[in-house]
This record gives structure tokens, C-alpha cells and sequence, in this order.
């Protein structure tokens, strides 16, 4: 085994037992020198270089409970044994150890979900300071906790230089369980901003990497839970399934039951999508069984709520009004956390469960009030970055409410939502958007907005000269299709022409054709498109006449909120 594989046991047993057992003080030394000799690491050496006192064996005792605490997701009781370890470790003059007292303090914040801004500030001392010392371990992994507690700011750009920096400085070190969780890392931010196949291909070398080596069980699940969600966006579920309740099996074994309960829940949702009802009975039952043994502390109560919230989106599939009820239990709760992404989700879903079972009204004011919650957020964010982040977590509300408004027929009242949602990644937009004044800019060129809806793709046209909205007769998943063909088509030199015309004209009809009347040659046309029509080059369409939407009209593709031209 790997020195690196012993550090928690190290921390745990051997420190505060080493005056107990001569064993344990052989074995720390042989171990220390081992860390010098292969990573350049000293400080196990430093550790055991101090002379022993009360405060030391007071202030390693109390870092062992905290290493345990966090071991078995127990945050808060981790974030009060290990600032107690610090102050004594550092009374006794072990600045080494008070450094590892810190980032286990780190790390039980971020596991809070609560504390960003304490656990970045907490990290960066920890990187300074274990960089100065030449600890490669623990500059790593305080890399690492800085990366996350800046994605949990919003901050992915500097979250995935953080990643980079720390496992680029693991491998250099020798620290392989250290790369292999930087890695993971890296691979669930190519899923989450949809690079797929690059997520898919990280976790087939991480997972060769982990069979390969001796490493905890939640490094494998970390990988396998990339897996899964990479299945889960490709629409492939019963391998999403297969991948999650993989990932909940390797963490079984650990102490980690709030990570467990979690992945259990999640194996639990995407066993229902599977179409597995047993399955699903027996990981939610799982699931429930490790929360009622955790503590209740807050970041519990978020864990409890999101896996009620997995619950209650499986039951949506044949049982949504039992599915509601589950929400309307647990929503007194949800409005209590202090976790507005979490709240965010809840209304969601809560408002699409409403809509589902016919009570249109009260869906409405669950959009809305998720929608008054990300906007709250937004108003504190200033950056592009995070303010699109939110935006596509925020987006179903969105949708949601547009759709109810387009359904009830004021399509004017929808584009007024649908232009105020579109402009919500950039910063300073103002308090309402005034449309009626906006058009009346507008007499050079005409807008083309199109919105994936739950229920189908929708299209307003708008100039000076008024607004209509019209219904496409196409599903949003046949745009994806046609739209990701056509592309490779249009890329490939040695593309059929007979096929590549044949797409361009089946997108014309789709997106273009329903509007086709309104739409005037002398006057720019500008696109606002939404999801897979984002990536079509509207100009290469095709009408049946043959001729390129590009011959016809000077083409402005615009993101955000329409501006005069």
C-alpha cells in the first residue's frame, strides 16, 4: 500500500497512541521517512519532532475526533474538534499539526454546504502556509478544497484552475489517491458543463487507475457517480442506474453515511426512471435508514430534503399525487434551510407536480416563487459566470411559468418573461422590462425567439410592428437530433449534398416556415435560439424554393435581452 493510504489511520491511532504502544511510534517513524524519501513530504517528521506535553496529547486527541467526525460526515462536530486541535496543537508548538487541525476544519465547512466564503478564506491559509512548510500533501488537498469552495461561490473558472493546480502538483508528488480525487473532480465539471464524451472517457482511465490501486471506496464512488450522470444526460438509463447503485455499493463500506444516504437516494430516482419500482423501494429505504442515523445538524436537514426531493421525483413517474403530498410534508422544512438552491429546486419541482395534477394556479405561484429566490440570488451576483450558473439552475421555473402563460393565451405576457429570463446573465438589467417601449426601437430589423418549453418548442416574432407567438409542430429532442446531423453534415467536406439539403430544408420547415409570413427581406433579421437550436448556422437553412435563409436576410444572432440595431 501507498504511504498516503496510511494518513488517516496515522492521524487517528497512531498519534495519540504512539506513547501507549512502541509499535505505533516504530511505525510513524519508518512512515515519516518514508514520506520524506518518496513525496519530499517532512511533516510527519515535523509532528513527531515535538516534545510531548498535555496540550499535545490534548490537542492530537481532539484532531483524531475531528479526522473521525469528518470521516463519518459528521461536519459540525469535525468543525468544533478541529479548531479546539488547532489552538492546543499550537500552544504545544506543532504548527504542523494545528495546519492539519486547519484542513480538516476546511473540509468539514465545505461539507456544511453553508460556510463558502469561510472554507476559501481557510483554504488559502492552508495552501500558504503547507506550500511554505513543503507539504505536498496538504498543499494539494488544500488546492482542492479551494476549488470547491469556489464552485460552491459560483466561481467554476477559478474552481477548475484550483483542480488543475492540484492534480498536476499529486502527480509530481507521487500522491496517486490525491490525483485520482482531483481527477474525479475535473471529470465532474466536463459533466456538468456537458463535455459528455470527455467525462465519459476521464471516468473509464479513472476507474482503470482505481482497480488498478488500492483506494478508499469513495474514490470509486466519486467516478462512477460522474458515470452516472454522464448516462443520465445521454438518456441512457438503465446504465445511469446500473453506474449509481454502483457508486452507493463502494461507498458502503465507509463511514460515510450522509454521502451514502445520498447516492442511495439517487440510485433510488434513477431506478424509477429505469423502470425498476422494487429497486427503488429498497435504495430509498436505504437511503432513509442512514439519514435517521446522522445528527440533524443542518447540512442533515438538506440532505434529508434532497432525497425526499429525489423520492418525490421518482413518484411523479405513476404517482404524483403522492408525490405532492410528500412535498407538502417536507415544505415547512425546505422554507426553514438556509440553502436557496436547494429551496429553488423544491418549488420547482413542487410547481411541476402541481401543473401535472391539474392545479394550474397554485403551479403558478410555485414558479413564481422560485423565481423570486433566484432573483434574490442574482441581485448578489455580479459576475457572467455565476449569474449563468444560476440561471440554468433557476431555468425550469422559467420555462414553467412561460409555458402557463403561454397556455392561457397571453403569448405577449410570455415573451415579456421569456426576454426578462434570457437577460438575466448579464449584470445591471433593470427592474421590469418595458417591451412595448423596446419595439418601438426595433423598425430596422425584426427578432425570431424561439423557447424549448416542457411541452413543445414555441417561436414569437416581434418588431415595431407588433408580436405574434406560434406553436411549432416539432418536438425538442427531433430539433436535437436534425440539428447535431446537420452540423456534422455542414463540417464534413465529404458530406452527401443530397443529405445535407435535405436537413437544411427539414429545419427551414421546423423553425422558420411557422413565421416565414412575417418576416421581411429589407429588415435584419435577429435570432435569439434556445437549447439544441443554438447550435444550428441559421443561414445555411434551406427553403423548398432552394434558397439559403442567408441570401435572404442580413442574419444577427443574439444572446440576452433584444438592443436596437
Amino acid at each position: 500500500m501507498e504511504a498516503e493510504s496510511y494518513l488517516d489511520v496515522v492521524v487517528t491511532k497512531w498519534l495519540p497512541g504512539r506513547w501507549e504502544s512502541a509499535n505505533y511510534d516504530r511505525a510513524l517513524h519508518a512512515l515519516a521517512t518514508r514520506f520524506e524519501e518518496r513525496h519530499h513530504d517532512r511533516w510527519l517528521l515535523d509532528v513527531l519532532a515535538v516534545k510531548r506535553s498535555e496540550k499535545l496529547v490534548a490537542g492530537l486527541a481532539a484532531l483524531a475526533e475531528a479526522v473521525q467526525a469528518n470521516l463519518a460526515d459528521e461536519s459540525d462536530e469535525a468543525r468544533k474538534r478541529s479548531a479546539e486541535a488547532a489552538d492546543q496543537l499550537r500552544a504545544a508548538g506543532s504548527q504542523s499539526g494545528a495546519l492539519r487541525a486547519e484542513f480538516e476544519q476546511t473540509y468539514a465547512l465545505h461539507r456544511s454546504l453553508q460556510f463558502a466564503a469561510q472554507c476559501l478564506e481557510k483554504a488559502i491559509v492552508v495552501e500558504r502556509q503547507s506550500e511554505a512548510m513543503e507539504y505536498p500533501w496538504m498543499y494539494g488537498q488544500a488546492l482542492i478544497e479551494q476549488g470547491i469552495c469556489r464552485g460552491q461561490q459560483g466561481n467554476s473558472g477559478a474552481a477548475h484552475r484550483d483542480m488543475a493546480r492540484a492534480n498536476e502538483l499529486a502527480r509530481h508528488a507521487g500522491y496517486q489517491d490525491l490525483e485520482l480525487r482531483a481527477a474525479g473532480i475535473l471529470a465532474g465539471e466536463q459533466t456538468q458543463n456537458g463535455n459528455l464524451l470527455a467525462a465519459w472517457n476521464l471516468g473509464r482511465q479513472g476507474l482503470a487507475n482505481y482497480w488498478g490501486g488500492t483506494y478508499p471506496g469513495n474514490r470509486a464512488q466519486q467516478i462512477y457517480y460522474n458515470l452516472a450522470r454522464s448516462a443520465e444526460g445521454l438518456d441512457m438509463r438503465q446504465a445511469a442506474y446500473v453506474l449509481e447503485r454502483a457508486a452507493a455499493t463502494a461507498i458502503a463500506d465507509t463511514a460515510r453515511r450522509r454521502l451514502t444516504a445520498d447516492a442511495w437516494g439517487q440510485a433510488a430516482r434513477l431506478a424509477m426512471q429505469a423502470g425498476r419500482p422494487e429497486e427503488a423501494k429498497s435504495a430509498f429505504e436505504q437511503a432513509g435508514s442512514l439519514l435517521d442515523q446522522l445528527q440533524q445538524t443542518g447540512a442533515d436537514r438538506q440532505y434529508r430534503i434532497l432525497a425526499e426531493l429525489y423520492r418525490a421525483e421518482a413518484e411523479a413517474v405513476g404517482a404524483p399525487q403522492a408525490a405532492v403530498k410528500r412535498l407538502e410534508a417536507i415544505r415547512p422544512s425546505t422554507e426553514k434551510i438556509d440553502a436557496t438552491l436547494v429551496q429553488i429546486r423544491f418549488q420547482q419541482l413542487f410547481a411541476d407536480l402541481l401543473w401535472q395534477t391539474g392545479r394550474r394556479d397554485e403551479a403558478e405561484g410555485a414558479y413564481r416563487r422560485a423565481i423570486d429566490l433566484s432573483e434574490q440570488r442574482l441581485n448578489t451576483f455580479r459576475g457572467f459566470r455565476k449569474r449563468t450558473e444560476l440561471m440554468l439552475v433557476a431555468g425550469k421555473a422559467y420555462r414553467g411559468l412561460v409555458e402557463l402563460l403561454w397556455e392561457r393565451g397571453d403569448r405577449v405576457e410570455a415573451l415579456r418573461r421569456w426576454e426578462w429570463f434570457r437577460s438575466g446573465e448579464g449584470p445591471g438589467r433593470g427592474a421590469e422590462l418595458d417591451l412595448d417601449q423596446r419595439r418601438k426601437q426595433l423598425r430596422k430589423e425584426s427578432f425570431l425567439s424561439y423557447a424549448m418549453l416542457p411541452g413543445g418548442v414555441v417561436a414569437w416574432w416581434f418588431d415595431d410592428r407588433g408580436v405574434e407567438g406560434r406553436g411549432l409542430s416539432v418536438k425538442p429532442e427531433d430539433v436535437e437530433a436534425v440539428a447535431s446531423r446537420f452540423l456534422r453534415e455542414c463540417a464534413d467536406p465529404e458530406s452527401d449534398p443530397q443529405a445535407l439539403q435535405r436537413d437544411a430544408r427539414q429545419l427551414y420547415d421546423w423553425l422558420v416556415a411557422p413565421m416565414a409570413d412575417r418576416l421581411d427581406p429589407a429588415r435584419t433579421l435577429v435570432i435569439e435560439p434556445d437549447g439544441a437550436a443554438g447550435a444550428i448556422p441559421m443561414q445555411a437553412l434551406m427553403d423548398q424554393s432552394g434558397r439559403y435563409l442567408g441570401e435572404r436576410f442580413a442574419i444577427t444572432v443574439a444572446a440576452g435581452r433584444p438592443v436596437p440595431r
